[in-house]
């Protein structure tokens, strides 16, 4: 792919992101078109909750980043460990819904919400915890090192990386949503009204995934469940 056609495709992923926020959940959740049935509903919450309880025994006390932090389905798990949270998306219409569901929480004085895009986002080095939720399979291999780049570089000496996303399993989406061919990195993604996006999508394999993190000073152990989730816990090499 060219430039011009990655960046037109990056453009549309952010187009396709703001334009889902409204049923964003219902993907997290095994609703409406995700839903597929309860023997595979059970095991992807039973995935869920083998992923989730490793990332919360890793979380910090002091300054988290939940960066991607889409409709905030992470965001309250995270506030709840931390003294707090800056929850960063692209979206604003995202960023709205995570503000929504922090704001029927204890946790929203917590929380901060910046819409900024992730591939231009330059921090200070202030936080102990960084956690990456469903974007890195979004990122083109050109731009990979530049991401952990700038998570490496937002992370206090000796500070913690967290990430979860997605495996390539057929019932992870919706039925009419196929994965893409294994050298292919465009996915055509679909909402609930019938519009189709192309997107990034790139699903790297644990070793691939632990390499990347290292070259950019993220020791991460990178686990996986057995169909749906890679994630991993890291610390910033010193």
């Amino acid at each position: 792919m060219t430039d011009d056609g990655m960046e037109r495709t990056l453009g549309e992923q952010m187009l396709y992101y703001e334009a889902r926020a409204g049923e964003y959940d219902e993907w997290w959740f095994r609703k409406g078109r995700y839903d597929h049935g309860q023997q595979e509903n059970e095991r992807w919450f039973s995935e869920q909750a083998e992923a989730r309880a490793a990332l919360i025994a890793a979380t910090p006390k002091g300054e988290v980043a939940d960066l991607a932090c889409g409709t905030g389905i992470w965001t309250d798990v995270l506030a709840a460990h931390a003294d707090h949270v800056t929850a960063v998306d692209g979206s604003v219409a995202m960023l709205a819904k995570a503000e929504e569901r922090l704001d029927q929480t204890e946790l929203a004085g917590k929380t901060t919400f910046v819409q900024a895009d992730l591939f231009f986002w330059r921090p200070e080095p202030r936080f102990d915890a960084v956690f990456l939720g469903f974007f890195l399979s979004h990122v083109p291999d050109d731009r990979l090192d530049q991401v952990l780049q700038t998570v490496a570089a937002s992370l206090k000496p000796g500070g913690r990386f967290l990430f979860i996303d997605s495996r390539p399993a057929p019932t992870s989406s919706s039925p009419d949503q196929p994965l893409p061919e294994e050298d292919d990195a465009i996915m055509v993604r679909k909402l609930n009204d019938g519009r189709t996006y192309r997107i990034i999508k790139l699903f790297r394999t644990r070793q691939a995934m632990a390499d990347a993190l290292a070259r950019n000073g993220l020791d991460t152990d990178v686990r996986e469940t057995e169909h749906f989730f890679q994630y991993g816990v890291g610390i910033k090499r010193e």
